[in-house]
């Protein structure tokens, strides 16, 4: 299932005017279905894209899941160290860190 926004919650999600967001959809900047009613429907991955495609932040929570990786070292520096160059490495990345076996279980469990 697609899911879609009003634009009044992509307002509110990005924190702008719901006037800017039409705007938007009839400069053909955001691309927008249209209700039988008239109400704009704007679909995440379309929403993604203008976002990306203008330079504005991409909220948290319109991102798919990011990778994961952990980190498991019995010494917390060494841990903390790896965790910190993958995070480097690859900022999109949740870093996840454990300092035993039974930790490690727990956070996969």
């Amino acid at each position: 299932m697609i899911q879609t926004f009003s634009a009044t919650e992509v307002a509110s999600l990005i924190g702008v005017a719901v006037g800017s967001v039409l705007n938007w959809v009839r400069q053909g900047e955001l691309k927008a279905g249209q209700t039988p009613g008239g109400h704009k429907r704007i679909r995440v991955d379309d929403l993604v894209e203008f976002l990306r495609r203008q330079g504005l932040p991409v909220p948290r929570a319109l991102e798919p899941n990011p990778p994961r990786a952990l980190v498991v070292d019995d010494e917390p520096g060494v841990a903390k160290w790896v965790a910190t160059v993958l995070g480097r490495a690859h900022p999109n990345w949740q870093i996840l860190q454990a300092n035993d076996g039974f930790s490690a279980g727990e956070i996969i469990a």
